[in-house]
C-alpha cells in the first residue's frame, strides 16, 4: 500500500497510521451484538416463551464468549419492565432460558429487550429488541370494543365474543402510563374523556376482573412528515444530486406519499413518489441560494409543503453508484470550491479498515470490488487533511451467498404423538458443509404464524447497525425481485444512518474506552463506613457466606471502604450472610450492599395496527388444554353459563321431618282415637 501523510492538528499521520488508529479502536472497544430467538411471537397468558440467545463479536459476526450472561426483559407498552430474567452459558457456551408468563397478564403488543452488562458501554440504542403479543385468556369469555371519537374520547363496549351480545361488566379500570380512572358501576360499557390525561405511551389499560387489554390510541391518519437526505449529508450546487425521502406517519411508520419538486418561483423541476415504507429518491441540480419546497399528498389525500435542506456554498459529498458486481464511488464539489488533492477516503466495514488514501482530483471516480466486502453495511468517509470529516455515505453490499439450512423429516407418514426424525443440513452458498449450532422451534401453523419480520440474518447485518425502527427488515432478505429490494435497501442507508464509533475523534487519536467490564461471574459489591459520619472505614474484614452452597469469603476494604467479591455462581434464591466488623473488633460499622442497577427504558416500537384485536379463541382452548396436561388442572377459563333450571337444596334428615307440615284437617280423617297414634299414621305415608 502506498504510504502517504495526512497532517491533523499539527501531526503528519500516515495513511498506514489512520488504518491503526480504526484497527486501534476496534480492538479497544470490541462491541458485541445479540440475537435472541423466541419459540413463537404471539404467547397466551400462562404459556412459557422459551428463549435462545446468540452472542457475537460485532466486527466479526464470530460467536463471542466474553460475556457469561444475558439479561432479558419483559416490556409492557407502557414501556414498563414486567419481568427480567438472567440467562447464563451452559457447559457448551449456549445460552438458552425461559420467562413463565402470569395468567392475569393483560393482553397486548409487548416487546422483548435483551443485552450483556457489557453492551450498557454502548447505549440501549444497541440493545436487541424484538415485538411480541400475549393474548389473555378472558378474552374468550369477554369482548372488549374500543371506539375512539372525538379528542381522545373513549367508548369501551363488553359483549360475548361467541353470540355478540351485550354482556354487563363490574369492577372496571381505565389506566394511563400516568393517570388511572376507576368506573365501578356495572354496564355493559363505559364512557371516559381522556383529552386532559398524560398519554406519552399513547395506549390506555383497560381492566374487568381479571381480564386486562392495552389498546393504543388512535393516530391522525392524514397526517405525517416529510423528511430528505441528500446522499453525502449535503446537496452540492452545480452536480447531479440523489436525494432521499422518507415519510413518516404519526404512529412512526412509513407512509407512501407522492408530489412535486418547485422552486420558488412556483416552477415545478422534479416529480417524485414514494416506493417502499415511504421511501423513495429523485434527482435535481440546484444552484447556490435556490430555495426548494416540496408539495405532497399521501393515501388518504392529505396535502402539506415541505422544504428541501439548504443548498451550501462550497460543499462535497460523496456519490456510489453500483453496477453488477463492482461499485464507483465520486465526490461532487461544487463549482466554486478548489480542486484540492488534501482530500482522505477512508472505508471501513464494522470498524475493520478497508481502504484510507488521498483523494486524486484527477480521476472521475474510484472503482471497488464488490467481493472485496463482507455481507453487510460499508461505511465511506471524505475528510480534510486537518481530520474534519465532509461527507459520509453507507452502502449495503449483498454480493455473497448466504448460508442455508434445510431440515429433512424421516418419514412422509405423520401421525399424531408419533415419534418425527428429524435431519437438519447446513451448507455455506457453493454448497460446502458448514458448522455450526442452531436452535429450532416447532409450532403450529394453524394456531401460531411464524415470525417472518425478522431473524438473525436481518438482525446482525441490518438493524444493529441502524438508527431508529426497521419496519419488516427480514423483507430486504427475501428472495423475489432483487433489484427492488437492492433499491430499497439502499434507500435505507441514505435514510437511517448511522456509526458505532466517532471516526472523527478515532482519526485524531481520541479513541474511545468502554464504560463497562465483560460480567465474567457474579459479583457482590458494597462499602463499610462509620455509623455515625459515614466515613469510610479501609483495610476492614467483610466476611460472605452462603451456607448451602459452603460459600466462605473474607475480603478487605480498600481505601474507599469498598469491596467486591467476584468469581462465583450459584443458583437463584441463595442466601447471603455478609458481615463487616471495625479493625477494634467492634460491631460498630455500617455496612451497605449495593444494589443491582439496570437501563431505562427509553426506545418505543411502533404499534402495528393489524396485530390488535386479533381473536385466536381455538388457540386459547388448545393452550388450556396443553397446560392442564402438563400442570394439572391450574386454571379454568370458562364462558358464562346461564342456569335456568329451579335450584336444588339439599337438607338434612332432622330438616326434611321439621318441612313436614300436618294439617289439623289431615288429622281429623285419619280417625285415629289419639294424637300420636294420627301422626304416625300421616307421617308412615310420608316414609321416614
Amino acid at each position: 500500500m502506498l504510504c502517504i501523510t495526512l497532517s491533523v492538528y499539527g501531526q503528519y499521520l500516515s495513511s498506514d497510521t489512520i488504518l491503526s488508529r480504526i484497527w486501534l479502536q476496534t480492538n479497544v472497544f470490541p462491541q458485541e451484538k445479540l440475537y435472541l430467538q423466541t419459540d413463537k411471537v404471539d404467547y397466551v397468558a400462562g404459556e412459557t416463551i422459551w428463549l435462545r440467545a446468540f452472542l457475537t463479536d460485532a466486527a466479526t459476526h464470530i460467536p463471542s464468549y466474553r460475556s457469561r450472561y444475558v439479561y432479558v426483559e419483559l416490556i409492557n407498552p407502557f414501556n414498563v419492565v414486567e419481568q427480567r430474567v438472567r440467562l447464563r452459558q451452559d457447559s457448551l457456551n449456549i445460552i438458552h432460558g425461559h420467562i413463565a408468563l402470569s395468567s392475569n397478564f393483560a393482553g397486548g403488543d409487548y416487546s422483548i429487550r435483551a443485552y450483556t452488562h457489557y453492551m450498557q458501554s454502548q447505549g440501549e440504542d444497541y440493545f436487541f429488541r424484538k415485538p411480541i403479543r400475549i393474548i389473555s385468556p378472558y378474552s374468550k369469555g369477554l369482548k372488549m370494543s374500543a371506539i375512539w371519537y372525538g379528542n381522545n374520547k373513549l367508548q369501551v363496549d363488553f359483549t360475548n365474543p361467541s353470540t355478540g351480545e351485550p354482556l354487563e361488566v363490574g369492577n372496571t379500570l381505565l389506566t394511563t402510563s400516568k393517570d388511572t380512572l376507576y368506573h365501578n358501576k356495572i354496564n355493559t360499557g363505559i364512557k371516559a374523556d381522556l383529552e386532559s390525561k398524560q398519554m406519552p405511551h399513547r395506549m390506555i389499560l383497560l381492566q374487568a376482573g381479571n381480564y386486562g387489554q392495552y389498546f393504543p390510541l388512535p393516530y391522525d391518519k392524514s397526517d405525517y412528515e416529510l423528511l430528505f437526505f441528500p446522499e453525502g449529508g449535503q446537496m452540492v450546487a452545480g452536480c447531479m444530486n440523489k436525494i432521499a425521502f422518507k415519510a413518516l406517519n404519526d404512529k412512526g411508520l412509513g407512509e407512501n406519499v407522492k408530489g412535486v419538486i418547485l422552486t420558488e418561483a412556483g416552477d415545478t423541476i422534479q416529480v417524485f413518489s414514494s416506493s417502499h415504507k415511504g421511501m423513495g429518491y429523485f434527482n435535481l441540480v440546484p444552484s447556490v441560494g435556490m430555495r426548494l419546497v416540496a408539495k405532497c399528498k399521501n393515501e388518504a389525500g392529505k396535502k402539506k409543503t415541505f422544504h428541501l435542506p439548504e443548498i451550501i456554498a462550497n460543499s462535497r459529498s460523496l456519490k456510489i453508484n453500483r453496477n453488477k458486481g463492482t461499485l464507483y464511488v465520486s465526490a461532487l464539489q461544487s463549482s466554486s470550491v478548489h480542486q484540492s488533492d488534501s482530500l482522505l477516503l477512508i472505508v471501513h466495514q464494522r470498524g475493520i479498515p478497508k481502504y484510507a488514501h488521498w483523494w486524486d482530483s484527477n480521476i472521475e471516480h474510484l472503482k471497488f470490488n464488490l467481493n472485496e466486502f463482507e455481507n453487510g453495511i460499508v461505511h465511506f468517509l471524505l475528510a480534510e487533511s486537518n481530520g474534519k470529516i465532509l461527507s459520509e455515505r453507507l452502502f449495503f453490499n449483498d454480493i455473497h451467498g448466504q448460508t442455508e439450512g434445510n431440515v429433512f423429516i424421516g418419514s412422509d407418514e405423520l401421525r399424531p404423538r408419533s415419534k418425527i426424525v428429524m435431519t437438519l443440513k447446513a451448507q455455506t452458498s457453493d454448497g460446502q458443509p458448514f458448522n455450526g449450532n442452531a436452535a429450532i422451534s416447532v409450532t403450529d401453523n394453524h394456531d401460531v404464524s411464524p415470525d417472518t419480520i425478522q431473524s438473525i440474518l436481518s438482525s446482525l447485518l441490518l438493524t444493529s447497525e441502524l438508527k431508529g425502527h426497521i419496519e419488516n427488515p427480514n423483507w430486504y432478505f427475501e428472495s423475489g425481485d432483487s433489484r427492488k429490494r437492492q433499491e430499497a435497501l439502499d434507500q435505507l442507508m441514505l435514510t437511517q444512518g448511522w456509526r458505532r464509533y466517532n471516526m472523527q475523534e478515532v482519526i485524531k487519536g481520541n479513541i474511545q474506552h468502554p464504560d463497562s467490564e465483560y460480567e465474567e461471574s457474579m459479583s457482590l459489591r458494597g462499602q463499610v463506613t462509620t455509623n455515625v459520619l459515614k466515613k469510610a472505614v479501609k483495610n476492614t474484614q467483610v466476611r460472605i457466606t452462603a451456607p448451602k452452597v459452603g460459600l466462605a469469603e473474607v475480603i478487605d476494604t480498600d481505601s474507599n471502604g469498598h469491596f467486591h467479591l467476584r468469581g462465583f455462581e450459584f443458583p437463584d434464591s441463595t442466601r447471603y450472610l455478609v458481615s463487616a466488623i471495625s479493625k477494634s473488633k467492634k460491631n460498630n460499622v455500617n455496612l451497605e450492599i449495593q444494589k443491582e442497577e439496570y437501563p431505562k427504558v427509553s426506545r418505543i416500537l411502533p404499534v402495528h395496527s393489524d396485530r390488535i384485536n386479533e381473536e385466536k379463541y381455538a388457540y386459547i382452548t388448545k393452550m388450556e388444554n396443553k397446560m392442564t396436561l402438563e400442570n394439572g388442572i391450574r386454571h379454568i377459563f370458562m364462558d358464562e353459563v346461564i342456569v335456568t333450571a329451579p335450584r336444588i337444596v339439599l337438607r338434612t334428615e332432622t330438616q326434611k321431618v321439621a318441612s313436614k307440615v300436618v294439617t289439623e284437617e289431615k288429622l281429623e280423617k285419619s280417625g285415629a282415637p289419639t294424637l300420636s297414634m294420627a301422626l304416625n299414621s300421616i307421617l308412615g305415608h310420608y316414609g321416614r
